[in-house]
């Protein structure tokens, strides 16, 4: 189920379980009758029986049940932002995804892996503070990861492993290649230049409502220069680009994210900038600018 852009990624997409109450084929008629044809509950369950049948073909149980199910699962956790008035969801569109290379793994598993070990703090019973991982594998792995980022994705990965094996093979190379011994200075110039990057989604939203604060200015030149380093450093190893897909990806945009540093650095006067507390342009870019200062 998905909240949002149909363009979604399917890596994003969250799996939950429903009740097999929620599948019922007269619950899922009734579902049909409230949301599709917009039938008041003073109807009875025959009545809009009768009026799907022009719309839907009821014969096929298993079609029925499946969106009967997904609209009672809509309308419980209020997916939809604009319910009508007898609180179910207009459905404008349907999606289909395939479970085909995602491992399903119990709790009862997860504890005997120790895939994870939450230690919840005694302040939580108060709804203070938060739990914090303890000594699983999870806790061990994530200790690699340079920022909050590469935690979350890895976190993905244990909920949600992979069968398919090309992505399983791709991964496992891309950590065997940064594991080499001559990788290692490799790994610390990209750390030096990763650890210092900013998650810049908000920053790039706000640039596209035209509604940028002062310092995102800034954000986003450190963001480019960053970028840059690490472009450069990869560089001087060809072989890692070939066995780690996303440090070519991040050289394919190398070309744009410096044209973006040439543009603020040239435009952009940022020390003047934070020392006014107002954005200040470089000189010899608007003659009335220039004036005005």
């Amino acid at each position: 189920l998905m909240d949002g852009d149909v363009a979604t990624t399917e890596d994003s997409l969250k799996v939950f379980v429903s009740k097999s109450a929620d599948f019922s084929y007269i619950n899922a008629v009734n579902s049909l009758g409230l949301s599709c044809l917009k039938m008041g509950r003073d109807s009875t369950s025959q009545q809009r029986k009768l009026a799907l049948e022009g719309l839907i073909d009821l014969s096929q149980t298993e079609a029925v049940r499946a969106a009967g199910g997904l609209l009672n699962f809509m309308s419980r956790h209020r997916i939809n932002a604009e319910l009508d008035e007898i609180g179910m969801p207009l459905v404008t569109k349907v999606r289909s995804f395939s479970f085909d290379s995602t491992l399903f793994v119990d709790q009862q598993t997860h504890k005997a892996l120790q895939l994870f070990d939450e230690e919840r703090h005694p302040s939580q019973i108060k709804g203070r503070g938060r739990a914090k991982e303890g000594l699983s594998l999870f806790a061990l792995c994530s200790s690699y990861c340079a920022f909050a980022g590469g935690k979350a994705k890895m976190k993905e990965w244990f909920l949600k492993p992979s069968r398919n094996d090309l992505e399983i093979s791709t991964r496992a190379s891309a950590i065997e290649a940064f594991l080499a011994a001559n990788a290692q200075e490799l790994n610390q110039e990209m750390l030096n230049n990763i650890r210092p990057l900013r998650d810049i989604s908000r920053t790039l939203a706000r640039f596209s409502t035209f509604q940028p604060k002062l310092a995102d200015h800034r954000i986003l030149y450190n963001f480019a220069c960053h970028v840059q380093q690490i472009h450069r450093a990869i560089s001087a190893f060809p072989h890692l680009m070939r066995k780690v897909p996303i440090l070519r990806d991040i050289c394919r945009h190398t070309e744009l994210i410096s044209f973006v540093e040439g543009i603020i650095s040239g435009t952009i006067d940022l020390q003047d900038s934070a020392k006014k507390g107002r954005l200040s342009f470089n000189s010899g870019i608007s003659e009335k600018y220039d004036d005005l200062v």
